[in-house]
This record gives C-alpha cells, structure tokens and sequence, in this order.
C-alpha cells in the first residue's frame, strides 16, 4: 500500500510539473506572439491609413514647379520680378545651392534626427506625450520636417485626427522621395511671412542677395521666421525675430554646428539699422516693362527663377533720366510726349536698355511704346539707297533728280506726287545729301529703280518688318513710311547695316553698308559734333510720330517721341523732337567711360579698296563722252551704271528708229496693277505693252509668275485664261531689254 501511495504520490508530481512547464512554454508563446500580432496589426492600420489617406506628391511637385520669375541684369543686379501663380514668390533651388548654415540650422532646430527616422520620431513623440501628461500642456512638439512639408503641402485644422492623418501621409512621403528630396523640398516651401516661400525667396526680399552668400547671422535670423511666419517677420516684429534668432543661435554653438566664436548678441545693437528691401524696390530698375520675357521674346519654357539679361540697369536709369529732363524742356511744356529709347551695343548685339515709358498712372500706360507699331516716316529711307548702292544704281555723290515729272519705271506712279517736307524741289542733288535732307522725290524714284518688292525684302532680312508684306497694297508709299513699325525692330535694323560693314567675308555686302554709313555720317550731329556719328531722323505723316536713330562704333541709338494716343504736334519733327534726345543719350553713354573712336578709324570712314573712274558730272561710270572724269570710291561685286548724259552723243548716229526703240523701256499696258473680279472659273486677259513701246521687228517674251507664259509679234496682244489668284507678269524683248513688273488679282464674284 505504501508502495501504491508513494507511486500516486509521484504520479501526481509529474502532472504538476508538465502543468507548470505547459502553462510557462504558453505564457512564453503568447508573450513572443503578441508583439508580432500588435507589429502586423501597426503596419496594417499603417497600409489602410495610407490607402484611405495617401500624400498627394504632384500637389507638392506641381507647387515647386510654379516658380516665381527674377530677371538681373548684366551685373547681376535684379531688375524685374514677377510672382507665381498662386501669387507667391517662390524660387525653388538645390540643397547645393542653399546656405549649408540655413540647412543645419533648420535640421538642428526642427528635426535632429531627421536622417535617421522613417517619416515619424518616436523618440519626439514619447518625450512630447511624457511633456503632455506631466504638465497639462503642450511643451515641445513631436512633428518631423518630413510632418511638416506633408501639413504645407495638404494644410489641414490642428487635431488629434489631423496629425494622425500628418504621419500616415510622412510615412507615404518617405517611401516615395529620399531624404534630400524631402529636405529640398522643404526649405523651398518654407513660409517667411507675407507671401513669400522658400530660403531663396526669403534671401533676396529681406537681405537683397541669394541664399548662398548669406552669413551665419542672416541665416539663423530667417531660420526663426517658418516657427510663426505672421508674430515673427524681421521688419514687422524685429525683437521677437531677434529673440528666437538668439536661441537657435546657442543651439547651433551646443551642438558643434556653429563657428566657436560665433557672438548670439550680435544683431542687438545694430537691430534698428537692419535693411530688409523689398522687391518692389528693385522694381525702380525696369518699371516700364510689361514683361521682360516678351522684350526678350522667351517662352515659358525659357524662364527659371533666375534669368540672367543683357540689359543694364545703370544705363537704363540715366537714359530714364535723360528722357524725362528733356521731355521736360520741349517747346510745348512739362512732359509733353511719350518717349521711348532703344540701346545696342554693337559688338555683342545686346540690346542693354529698352526704356517704353510704361507709367500705369498715366493714359496709354500699359502700351510699351518701344514695341508699339508706328509710322516710320523717312526713317526706312537708307534701305532703299542700300539697295540702290547695292545694284549699281548710285554711289556717294551720284546725282539724283530732285524733280518729280512722273516718269518711273512702275504704271503705279501715274496717280502718286510725292512732295518733299518743305514742298520745294532742288532738281539736281547729290545721293549723299538727298538722303542727310531726308529729300522725298529722289527717294521715291530710287525705290522704283530698285523695285518696291527688292526693299521690302531687304527690310523683312534686316529684321525691320516681321513678316513679308504685299507691296501691292503699299506702292511707291513705302518709301515714306506707309507701313507700320516699332523702334525695337527698327533700331535692330539699323544695328544690322553696323553689322554688315564688319563683315569682310561678303565684299558687297560690307562696301554697301560702309558707304551708306558714310552718307549718313555726312553732317554733324547736333550736341555731339565732337563725334562722328551716322545718324538718320524721320517724321511720320501728320507730326504724329518723331524719330531719330545714331550709329557709333559702341552703340546704336534708337529714339521715338509722339503721344501713344496718336495726337498730332506740330512740333513733333525727328529734328526738334527726337534728335536732341538722341544726343543726350548719346553724351551719357560717352560719360560712361566709354572711349569713341577717333573719325579716321570708323568703318564708314575707312577707305573702299575698289576705285571707280566716273562722271565729273553725274557721278555714274565714265564713258568716251565723259570729258571730265575722276576716281570715286566704289563697291565690289557690283558695276557701277554708266552716265547716260553723256552717252547718248555716242549714240547719236543710229536714226533706225527701230535700233532706238531697242534701248527704251517696256511698259505694259495690259493688265494693269487692279483687281479684275471673275464671275466664272476663270478671266481671259490681254497682255500687250504701250503703243509708243511698240518695235514691230522685235519678239516680245511673256512672263507670269517668273514662269514663260508666250511670245507676241507686231505688236499683237496675248490672250491668256487665268484662274482667281495673285499674279505679276513682265516682259523681255528680243533686244534683251525688260519691262517694269505688273502686279494684279483676280477674285471670284459672287454670282446673284
């Protein structure tokens, strides 16, 4: 019995411990499973939180993408800005960019262990709760730099719910972006007060310069602004700045960030005398411009935050002044006309000033009168002498008529007179003075030499029009300045005929320009007569519009006055109104320590290689006849036109009138330069030429459209069906000798 007793007794023993050690190994169990289930239930409320509640980062990338605009000058002064947008100045830079003072100052302030946390500091977050219970109160926060761009980016009210949505949307955000992208992006999105985000937008309005050349001092007074944007701005609420400027200071020197012998007190006595500039300050260096990017001709896709412009903003200063003192001392009062200015430097063909006179105050304000389209009066005139240089038609001191008796090249002329500005004719001049006393009449007549289409050409490649035009609508007009243009095209163009005088490689090209600029240089300039200088004024029809463009070897000048309503002045002349302003101009760029070269070494003046024997009398090629004869100046690449004066005696023997009528001009006398209006599929025209034209023994060759249309004898008229379109016909005689070319239309009529 004993022995049964000890062996139940052991028995039960046994069961006792394989309990204990069951109940010990499922304690175990459940200690070591209920952490991972707590971890996996974490991360699944974590995964369903971001489902529900994800950070929308093209929000964020869209933001930092809409950048404000700054434009410096050459010197890297700024001298126009614009906002975002969403009316922010925001200028988006790279962490290599930024102070790396500003960048540990936030991190050491903000976040310490931002590279070490995924989104959300646990460590912040239990002191921060610990801080709450402890004193009733919020002591510190807990919220991440990541935390941070998430609520700037998807701002939501304080809560409870609102944080927790904070750090679901951090730890979305950190699983998408790298550290530096999340850091990037925050300091460029950080709030400064007012409108203004990010380091660099806070650098350039409160201390005027970028964010890398901030001192340590700068750098630690903006990283106190982002605690409380609106209670802690440096030039609203210096002492509050200055207050936490000092404690982020003393935490950058605890923790080894700051220089040893960085001084927190610093700022306080000078607190008073701090400069914060505001962009609109530096607005004063360009206020006339609408949009720096049109006077620029940039795209949206051009633009950055920072776009570096050749403009000047010192020269344009003193041409604004310049402009308004002698605008103020016109003949008809105080500030009597609009002005603009236009400035080129010749040798890089930067324009460094573009002054519209862009006052919003004033009537027509916001019209920037240096791209504005106006009359151009006698300013498009040394285009068609270059033309007529350029073809052998002319040379400096070729004789023009300066009488006007209709007989020209072009049927269109028949019906235009023009008169010259003081409405007397000198009959016989010299090119170079017709084109220094802006003479009408010889002008008009070289245009119909050179062919009215050739000038518009001309003008459209030197930039002066911008698209090609249909001279059928302008004619002989053209010459004085019919057709509408802006300062900044025509000051372009100018520089152009510059341009081209450098250029050796095309000996025409270059002999041409020098010999127009020569010209134009042929008088003094009034208020510079020191300076040799090529120079050309222009006054539009009616006093509305005054011009005056100046050539140096440095610049070229480009100056407007009238009103840009379009009242007439009386006085509005280039001579009396524009000129004067040039020469100012003129005279402060010299005043820039700017040296003119000396008249013997400008371009114009240089002496052309090629040497011409001519007509003491015309000017033109000497023939046989020619008894006075001297050596001219002439282009390369072209023939200069023989004196007809004198070589009509050497033809005086041939009486065949026949062998005459071989060296008179064509002129068509079907179709003319009109309309015709087809009520059909097509028109059936006639083309003959005058009777007086008429040479019975001679073919005459038709060309439509630079294409062979036919031959006519004894005077016959061709017939020819043409469909509605825009057509210009010519013709050529056996003789080799060409008509003047007709231009016309045929429109299709609307049949009732």
């Amino acid at each position: 019995m004993k022995i049964r007793a000890h062996s139940i007794q052991n028995e039960c023993g046994m069961k006792n411990l394989y309990r204990k050690y069951f109940l010990k190994k499922k304690l175990l169990f459940y200690l070591g499973i209920v952490p991972v289930l707590l971890i996996a239930l974490s991360f699944l409320f974590i995964e369903i939180g971001i489902y529900f509640f994800p950070f929308d980062i093209q929000a964020l990338e869209n933001r930092l993408a809409d950048q404000s605009s700054v434009f410096f000058d050459k010197e890297d002064r700024i001298i126009w800005a614009h906002v975002s947008n969403d009316q922010s100045w925001r200028m988006p830079i790279s962490l290599n960019e930024a102070s790396e003072y500003f960048v540990d100052a936030i991190i050491n302030t903000e976040d310490k262990r931002f590279w070490n946390h995924c989104g959300i500091d646990m460590i912040a977050g239990m002191r921060a709760t610990q801080q709450l219970i402890k004193n009733r109160k919020i002591i510190s926060g807990a919220s991440t730099i990541t935390m941070q761009l998430v609520r700037l980016a998807q701002p939501e009210s304080r809560s409870l719910v609102s944080k927790v949505k904070q750090s679901l949307r951090a730890l979305h955000l950190e699983r998408m972006r790298s550290k530096e992208w999340i850091l990037n992006s925050y300091i460029n999105v950080l709030p400064f007060g007012k409108n203004i985000e990010g380091i660099e937008a806070a650098s350039l309005y409160y201390f005027g310069k970028e964010s890398r050349s901030l001192t340590l001092y700068e750098t630690t007074m903006l990283a106190a602004i982002p605690q409380n944007p609106n209670k802690l701005r440096p030039d609203k609420y210096p002492h509050r700045c200055l207050k936490r400027q000092r404690l982020i200071t003393h935490q950058m020197l605890d923790a080894n960030i700051a220089p040893a012998k960085t001084n927190p007190n610093l700022f306080t006595p000078y607190i008073r005398h701090i400069y914060f500039p505001k962009y609109e300050k530096f607005l004063d260096s360009f206020p006339n411009f609408v949009s720096i990017p049109e006077c620029l001709s940039l795209t949206p896709n051009d633009i950055g935050y920072k776009t570096i412009t050749p403009f000047d903003a010192e020269i344009y200063r003193k041409i604004k002044k310049a402009l308004h003192r002698q605008n103020s001392s016109g003949p008809s009062g105080k500030n009597q006309w609009n002005t603009s200015a236009v400035i080129i430097d010749n040798q890089t063909g930067n324009v460094l000033c573009e002054y519209g006179d862009f006052d919003p105050n004033r009537s027509f304000g916001y019209i920037n009168a240096a791209r504005s389209q106006r009359s151009p009066g006698s300013a498009l005139k040394p285009w068609i002498y270059l033309l007529a240089i350029r073809k052998g038609i002319i040379i400096e001191n070729t004789k023009l008529s300066d009488h006007w008796d209709g007989q020209t090249p072009n049927q269109d002329t028949q019906n235009y007179r023009p008169n010259n500005y003081d409405h007397k004719e000198r009959s016989w001049v010299s090119a170079s003075s017709a084109l220094n006393q802006s003479l009408n009449i010889p002008a008009v007549k070289l245009l119909s030499l050179v062919n009215v289409d050739s000038f518009a050409n001309l003008l459209f490649d030197h930039g002066v029009l911008k698209e090609r035009i249909d001279t059928f609508n302008y004619g002989l007009s053209l010459a004085l300045g019919s057709k509408e243009v802006s300062l900044i095209d025509l000051t372009k163009g100018y520089h152009r005929i510059f341009v081209e005088s450098q250029k050796e490689t095309s000996p025409l090209v270059s002999d041409s320009a020098k010999m127009l600029l020569s010209c134009l240089a042929g008088r003094g300039f009034p208020g510079a007569y020191d300076k040799s200088v090529a120079w050309k004024t222009g006054t539009s029809n009616g006093h509305k519009d005054a011009w005056c463009f100046a050539v140096t070897s440095h610049h070229t000048i480009g100056v407007w006055a009238g009103f840009k309503s379009r009242k007439s002045d009386s006085n509005l002349t280039g001579y009396h109104a524009a000129q004067p302003i040039a020469s100012s101009i003129l005279n402060l760029l010299e005043s820039d320590n700017i040296s003119f070269v000396s008249n013997d070494h400008f371009p114009w003046n240089a002496s052309l290689t090629k040497k011409e024997w001519v007509c003491m009398e015309t000017f033109r090629r000497a023939t046989r006849s020619c008894s006075n004869r001297t050596q001219q100046p002439a282009c390369r690449g072209v023939t200069l036109a023989q004196c007809r004066l004198h070589s009509r005696n050497q033809w005086a023997f041939l009486k065949s009138s026949a062998t005459q009528d071989q060296y008179q001009k064509l002129e068509i006398a079907s179709p003319e330069n009109t309309h015709y209006i087809t009520f059909d599929k097509q028109e059936t025209l006639s083309f003959s030429l005058k009777k007086n034209n008429l040479n019975r023994s001679l073919q005459d060759h038709w060309f439509l459209n630079g294409a062979f249309l036919g031959s006519s004898k004894n005077g016959k008229a061709l017939y020819q069906d043409l469909p509605p379109g825009q057509y210009s016909v010519s013709c050529v005689n056996d003789a080799g000798v060409i008509s003047n070319s007709v231009k016309f239309t045929i429109r299709a009529g609307i049949k009732r």
